[in-house]
């Protein structure tokens, strides 16, 4: 995960499906741990335990 501008770069740009701030990462693994995917596909998707993203934010989103 990157957040920085590379070396040759003068500002981050993010990949076209990539995340320009971590916030939205952590929404999108929440949104996982709910069984929530990007994938709009999918139903009912599996949830996960990535139970260290609220404990670390103590956010709640």
């Amino acid at each position: 995960m990157r957040g920085d501008a590379r070396q040759f770069e003068d500002k981050f740009t993010p990949e076209d499906d990539g995340h320009k701030f971590a916030l939205d990462l952590v929404r999108q693994i929440v949104g996982m741990n709910e069984g929530n995917t990007l994938d709009t596909n999918i139903v009912n998707g599996e949830k996960t335990d990535f139970a260290s993203v609220r404990q670390a934010t103590g956010e709640t989103f």
